[in-house]
């Protein structure tokens, strides 16, 4: 099927939402350069463009045919992510595979309930599980999840900042933080007032910033479900409760860190751009501070996961600080890499 500009401009709606995101900013830059494209499988998000001087590629969303199935399946298995990143020399979560009650229980006492349940499988905050009642909770928990599957008991971290760092071709093009929304008390406000307010804002910004980035709507039911309190509660002045994970897709925030991240997390993720040689990589850090290294392992950083077809919609539209054009650099670099 042949895409004309005219068409997208006209359906922009049927090229957004989850991986076609990505897909929908690529359309961008390609039409803005004058390429003719094509989505022979259509809706199947698989694009071939052509460039205003006759060369011809194929993509499917970030993906193209150097994106080795080896890269994919490490990236789709946190276990295996991990024994990647311990072989390299990155520093890791504490991280067990569930092997029964007993073990689970020990667990749960070391680390002082500040524990986490993880699926092997799963991105986005997917299969992820962080708040429990009390040990036998997190006990019952495990057992229920382990029948889906690989099961990780995961430690928390003292740290709090989730970092994206973007590599194509192996080189680093930017970094953003996805950071948690809370919300913050003044002693008078309800929970759910709080909440009308920070939506009303978001439908502002909605409105101002580039679509495709646009901040998700909090739920009255999905605040309760993770933090407890119900839309009457009333949070003491300056008190700050945490709504949301730091994916964006459960309204988080998107920060651009591009210029001032620190070089020990571009490093450390060359070594597994290089490992898994992809031409698209992200790979995610928890720190406290993405401007301080953390080579003396004193600063609390862990290497959380590696994507090998990530949105590009939060370097490209971040909530906060400058846009990094991405899609072109990963445009360039299909044209350029063929070419040799």
């Amino acid at each position: 099927m042949y895409i004309s500009k005219e068409y997208f401009d006209q359906n922009q709606s049927e090229f957004l939402g989850s991986a076609r995101t990505s897909t929908f900013i690529l359309l961008e830059e390609l039409f803005k350069r004058g390429y003719k494209v094509e989505m022979p499988f259509w809706p199947n998000r698989v694009l071939r463009f052509t460039s205003t001087d006759g060369r011809t590629r194929l993509t499917n969303g970030v993906m193209n045919w150097r994106t080795p199935a080896i890269a994919r399946m490490l990236s789709g298995n946190k276990l295996m992510t991990y024994v990647l990143a311990e072989e390299l020399g990155l520093p890791t979560v504490e991280l067990e595979v569930y092997r029964g009650k007993e073990q689970v229980l020990d667990f749960w006492n070391r680390f002082d309930g500040k524990c986490i349940l993880k699926t092997v499988r799963g991105q986005g905050g997917s299969g992820v599980h962080m708040y429990f009642q009390g040990p036998e909770d997190y006990i019952t928990q495990a057992e229920r999840l382990s029948t889906e599957g690989t099961l990780l008991l995961q430690a928390w971290s003292s740290s709090s900042v989730d970092v994206r760092l973007l590599l194509i071709g192996g080189k680093f093009v930017a970094a953003t933080i996805r950071e948690p929304f809370y919300l913050e008390g003044d002693g008078v406000s309800s929970i759910g007032d709080l909440i009308e307010k920070e939506n009303g804002q978001r439908l502002t910004h909605n409105k101002q910033h580039h679509f495709s980035m646009a901040k998700t709507f909090l739920s009255l039911p999905n605040v309760k479900k993770r933090t407890g309190f119900g839309g009457e509660h009333v949070l003491a002045s300056a008190d700050k409760l945490q709504c949301t994970l730091a994916n964006i897709s459960s309204g988080g925030i998107a920060r651009d860190v591009t210029d001032t991240v620190h070089a020990d997390f571009i490093e450390s993720s060359a070594k597994l751009g290089e490992a898994l040689n992809c031409p698209l990589l992200a790979v995610d850090f928890l720190c406290k501070d993405p401007t301080i290294g953390f080579t003396d392992g004193s600063t609390g950083t862990l290497f959380l996961e590696t994507n090998t077809s990530p949105g590009i919609d939060l370097h490209q539209y971040p909530h906060v600080g400058q846009g990094r054009d991405v899609a072109s650099s990963y445009i360039d670099y299909l044209l350029d890499f063929c070419d040799r």
